[in-house]
């Protein structure tokens, strides 16, 4: 990851709540669908943005939290999958882009997620 792409995504997550929003609430399907995304892209970001391999991120079981608020139901399976598709899509297009926008934005909302669902530890940037 370049230098400026560190420096955003970490901008990006400490940025003011008013002007990090994302347009989806937290509810189970949005946290499902970051949850997965970000069990799908773990090794990629890391490879990325090496500097998430210094945090908790790389701890953190990403698809134990999907597979927990998911239950086995089917219905929130197809409910989350959108979400985890367009989560996922944002992640990739920092790649092409070499922002980290969409990173941010996804580990922002799992952050909230995490707090709405009582899980820990939850993503958090050394400092």
């Amino acid at each position: 990851m370049r230098p400026l792409a560190v420096a955003a995504l970490f901008a990006a997550l400490f940025a003011s709540p008013a002007a990090a929003q994302d347009p989806w609430k937290v509810d189970k399907s949005s946290c499902i669908g970051a949850y997965g995304a970000l069990a799908r892209q773990k090794d990629q970001l890391v490879a990325w943005a090496p500097a998430l391999g210094k945090t908790n991120f790389v701890s953190i079981d990403w698809a134990a939290r999907k597979a927990q608020l998911l239950g086995g139901s089917s219905i929130y399976e197809a409910a989350s999958k959108p979400y985890e598709d367009n989560y996922e899509m944002m992640m990739l297009r920092d790649r092409i882009d070499g922002g980290a926008k969409g990173a941010a934005t996804v580990l922002e909302l799992s952050q909230r997620c995490d707090e709405a669902f009582k899980f820990s530890p939850t993503f958090a940037m050394p400092g």
